[in-house]
């Protein structure tokens, strides 16, 4: 999958600016109106956020989130 997500942003810095943002509007991905334009990999997504549940322990158990 790797490959595939690094030819998709090969893909898109190709692409002239203005046909770069309709690309990116199709799929709600969006700069912010009043920021800078975001670093590579961290286009801002448009909708809900949904929180992340929180790491958990218990005698015997233990479960985390691990950022990738």
């Amino acid at each position: 999958m790797g490959d595939t997500v690094s030819e998709l942003c090969d893909l898109l810095h190709s692409l002239p600016e203005g046909e770069r943002e309709l690309v990116l509007g199709a799929l709600h991905m969006t700069r912010a109106q009043d920021g800078p334009a975001p670093a590579a990999g961290k286009a801002r997504q448009g909708g809900q956020r949904t929180p992340l549940p929180a790491a958990r322990s218990a005698p015997g158990i233990e479960s985390s989130i691990e950022w990738i």
